[in-house]
């Protein structure tokens, strides 16, 4: 939910997994502070899904590869996910995330919640994504579609051309 999780939603997202048969790799950003970190744990202890707390992991673009889906806000994150094809449940939580928020709307290629979250919400979802594959697999295409990874490459390229 961020490098320092300002809505300290990462503890109601877990809570949406309750109940599931299901891996969660639930993330601590390194700008979380220890009470929150905590509270993550507490959530993660109370569900009956596999939650495993990692804080700030090195593999994280593994894991984020390697995800059926990920839940995040409609941050930076949400380009890293997109290009690596990585179907996202996204909840904007500040005004800066609203265009993203809206432009992954648009394009159909995220499920896309409300500012004003609760469990019940986000476990619809989720639910959503584990019980259509379909669905998961076309906002993976659509995704990768819109964010290629070789915008560096371009960017380097368009350099070398002005040298």
């Amino acid at each position: 939910m961020g490098g320092s999780d300002v809505k300290e939603l990462t503890p109601t997202v877990i809570r949406a997994f309750d109940g599931l048969d299901i891996r969660v790799d639930a993330i601590v950003g390194p700008g979380c502070t220890t009470e929150q970190e905590q509270a993550i744990h507490n959530a993660a202890r109370t569900c009956s899904a596999d939650v495993r707390v990692a804080r700030d992991p090195d593999d994280l673009v593994d894991r984020m590869a390697q995800a059926d889906f990920g839940v995040s806000t409609a941050s930076s994150t949400t380009y890293e996910l997109l290009a690596l094809g990585t179907p996202i449940v996204s909840i904007s939580i500040v005004d800066n995330q609203e265009p993203i928020a809206a432009a992954l709307r648009d394009r159909d290629m995220a499920i896309v919640l409300e500012r004003q979250i609760d469990t019940p919400t986000i476990m619809r979802a989720v639910k959503k994504y584990i019980q259509n594959p379909d669905c998961r697999e076309k906002k993976q295409k659509r995704g990768k579609s819109l964010v290629d990874a070789l915008g560096t490459k371009r960017v380097v390229s368009k350099l070398i051309e002005y040298n």
